[in-house]
């Protein structure tokens, strides 16, 4: 560990397989891996740790690698750490990806840096600064071509940012996908997440009817319309967001942890996601 601006900073390594941890000692491990290294921060800050539910999302995404982001746009909401979004810039083939966090939360994206770096992750944009600034590296090879952005976003409200992303007048494009991982830990703003949910969705429905028309054909893959995909740990069975879906006009799937091989207690070789509880719903516009 090492003090940097007055907080205490920790690595963490997670390693993907496609064998299970019971098999790490068999002929079959010479299958496919991937090592993910993150920052983390020890302050008061929920997005400062790498959390239970990023490791199950992190975990669908390597299963689903070789087409879950082909050909797509993804915007991370909440982003913390962003264990999902740099696995996906290492073994997926997105469009571009952009990770979010709260507008008042801009260490966020300082420490996401520090990741970006130790996994050879290149091609960032801040835009968070005034002007936006590419991310300097001294790495000469990078893991990933798509390009990647920083962005604030606050769950509930609509800024300057989002309004240039639908009108298409400026970077980065409305995502295809948006994944979170434990977003949901506060009842009090599951109504704030869905709003921005659908804001996002529902733009980008609307370009895509736009585009139809206009001959362009919709893109290919595993989700051929504008999803939501994201993980939360139950920590009451009182709390519930159907009520929420309703409201916005919003439909969910829940995804079985065992279709994807995260129905274990240690997935990529790490503690997590332990005893807890952690459920993987998909949300789409009705």
């Amino acid at each position: 560990m090492s003090s940097t601006s007055q907080c205490i900073e920790s690595k963490k390594t997670f390693l993907f397989s496609d064998i299970s941890n019971e098999d790490k000692s068999s002929e079959s491990a010479t299958l496919a891996s991937q090592s993910v290294t993150t920052i983390e921060e020890i302050d008061a800050e929920y997005g400062s740790y790498t959390w239970p539910c990023a490791v199950v999302l992190a975990q669908y995404i390597w299963f689903h690698r070789k087409h879950i982001f082909n050909g797509k746009h993804v915007l991370e909401l909440g982003a913390g750490t962003a264990l999902p979004s740099i696995l996906a810039l290492m073994c997926t083939q997105p469009l571009s990806v952009t990770l979010t966090d709260k507008e008042s939360y801009s260490r966020c994206f300082q420490v996401v840096q520090k990741s970006f770096k130790i996994n050879k992750i290149g091609n960032v944009k801040d835009l968070t600064s005034d002007p936006p600034t590419t991310m300097q590296t001294t790495q000469q090879q990078f893991v990933n071509e798509c390009p990647v952005y920083f962005m604030g976003l606050s769950w509930g409200q609509v800024s300057s940012k989002l309004v240039e992303m639908v009108s298409g007048c400026n970077e980065p494009t409305l995502p295809d996908v948006v994944i979170a991982a434990d977003c949901f830990f506060e009842k009090s703003l599951f109504n704030d997440i869905l709003s921005s949910v659908y804001f996002l969705l529902k733009s980008k429905s609307v370009e895509i009817e736009k585009n139809e028309k206009q001959g362009q054909n919709s893109k290919e893959g595993m989700f051929n319309k504008p999803v939501f995909l994201f993980t939360y740990q139950v920590r009451s069975r009182n709390w519930t967001i159907v009520a929420e879906l309703e409201f916005w006009d919003l439909k969910c799937e829940q995804i079985s942890l065992d279709t994807f091989n995260a129905d274990v207690p240690n997935i990529a070789m790490s503690n997590m996601p332990g005893n807890h509880c952690i459920e993987m719903l998909v949300i789409s516009l009705k």
